[in-house]
């Protein structure tokens, strides 16, 4: 299920696993998942059997990127117990709430914002460690989907939460007679699972080897509305997920369909359309498919590389990463006008890198269409937006108006369109979906859960 989901994150990896006499394998390692599987093999005897087990992929929106202290699952003892912990998310509030933890005492062992959840969970009173893992998580001011796995007095405990915002996804399968938690239901099928639900907004399950239990997590934000985000519907989720019960491939295709109809007309008749794999696969297939054009494979992704460009700290990495993970049939493109059809634009760094190997490869003219409005905001949920880094951001005109012409500019494209935000909501509406319960904060920069960047 890590290996599905490697996409999700690539600084590190960890896990902790228990075996059917008691003891646990914790360990973690910087990079994939294949790391911390060498890091475990020679802990594993063929006749060992596992009842229990978490996993986490990070990828950091706080602390040291490439720390291993920052590597999950964290752990912690308490007087009920003790518990591995795995978190998706982010903490708007951090430091504040990191200085007011430290005057009470509090002593940290990361800079990750994940460790302010243990130190709540230690400070509860309650009487038992599910109790007490409750009341850390309705203190805590954050985004999160987590796994913890516990041991107390009764015995090893699986449990699943997930913030009153429901900002990041976190979904509940089966695998045989047991459970099975990811962040995507897709993950499910690798191992013979299906899915059964979404774990909702303000739940947590506590999962034993007798029952499975539902908690309502008090709801500590100004409202009861939901945010769920939609970018994981746009770029960071993999296709054939039902991400807040939405299909992620229909989603983009609809998506491609509102930017053929507003745009179609300026494709020519001998005009390529392609697009970069893989994200923005089902953008183009709508796009095309609406105005009755082939949609042309002008790049291929060498599917040994795993990496996401946007995911990498410096440009030099991001530009390595395009590199590495895709390539260019540039007889194809020689002597002829391209469009090209992606998913949305973050830094621009990618968007250059293609444009740059078009126009090298021969290509006369290059237009670019984008199934998501611009990026302006910084996140702060989940996502690693920050708005000082962020091409559209730094071309703002007035208010939400973005300058264009400047950032074609940049990305050396000789033609630039961003689908709208009304597009964009209007599309939830049309799969049946309130517009109001996902979050558009990063298209919009005005910040909907805290009013905090």
């Amino acid at each position: 299920m890590m290996t599905a989901l490697q996409y999700r994150g690539e600084q590190s990896a960890g896990v902790a696993l228990v075996k059917d006499n008691g003891k646990i394998i914790h360990e973690k390692a910087l990079g994939p998942v294949s790391e911390v599987s060498k890091k475990i093999c020679g802990q594993i005897q063929k006749e060992d059997k596992f009842i229990a087990g978490i996993g986490h992929l990070r990828y950091g929106t706080a602390g040291n990127r490439s720390g291993l202290k920052n590597a999950q699952p964290l752990y912690t003892t308490l007087s009920h117990g003790e518990i591995f912990l795995a978190h998706n998310g982010d903490t708007p509030n951090l430091d504040q709430m990191k200085n007011a933890l430290t005057k009470e005492g509090a002593i940290f062992y990361t800079d990750s914002d994940t460790e302010l959840i243990l130190q709540y969970i230690s400070r509860s009173k309650a009487k038992t460690l599910i109790l007490r893992i409750k009341e850390g998580l309705e203190s805590y001011q954050g985004t999160y989907s987590i796994v913890i796995l516990a041991r107390d007095e009764e015995g090893i405990k699986l449990i699943a939460a997930r913030d009153p915002s429901g900002n990041r996804p976190l979904a509940l399968g089966r695998l045989d007679d047991g459970y099975i938690i990811a962040s995507e239901n897709q993950a499910f099928e690798i191992v013979n699972g299906s899915g059964i639900r979404e774990i909702n907004p303000g739940e947590m399950l506590v999962i034993s080897d007798k029952k499975l239990e539902s908690y309502l997590l008090k709801n500590l934000e100004k409202s009861s509305r939901r945010h769920f985000c939609v970018f994981e519907n746009i770029y960071f989720s993999f296709p054939n997920s039902m991400v807040f019960n939405l299909p992620v491939w229909q989603f983009r295709e609809l998506l491609g369909q509102k930017a053929a109809l507003r745009y179609g007309h300026l494709v020519k008749r001998d005009d390529i359309v392609t697009n970069p794999p893989d994200s923005s696969n089902y953008f183009a297939d709508g796009f095309c498919k609406t105005i009755g054009v082939n949609l042309d494979r002008v790049f291929v992704r060498r599917h040994s590389s795993i990496i996401r460009s946007f995911t990498q700290e410096t440009p030099e990495k991001r530009y390595d990463a395009i590199r590495k993970k895709m390539s260019l049939i540039g007889e194809k493109v020689k002597g002829k006008r391209v469009w090209v059809f992606d998913d949305s634009m973050v830094l621009g760094s990618t968007s250059k890198k293609i444009i740059r190997s078009l126009k090298a490869n021969g290509a006369i003219w290059v237009g670019m269409i984008l199934g998501a409005p611009p990026i302006i905001g910084s996140c702060y949920k989940g996502i690693d937006f920050i708005k000082n880094n962020l091409i559209a951001a730094k071309y703002l005109k007035d208010g939400e108006a973005v300058d264009i012409e400047a950032i074609k500019k940049e990305i050396e494209a000789d033609y630039l369109i961003y689908l709208s935000l009304n597009d964009l909501q209007d599309t939830i509406s049309v799969l049946g979906k309130k517009q109001h319960d996902f979050c558009f904060g990063c298209f919009t920069g005005q910040e909907p859960i805290w009013g905090v960047w």
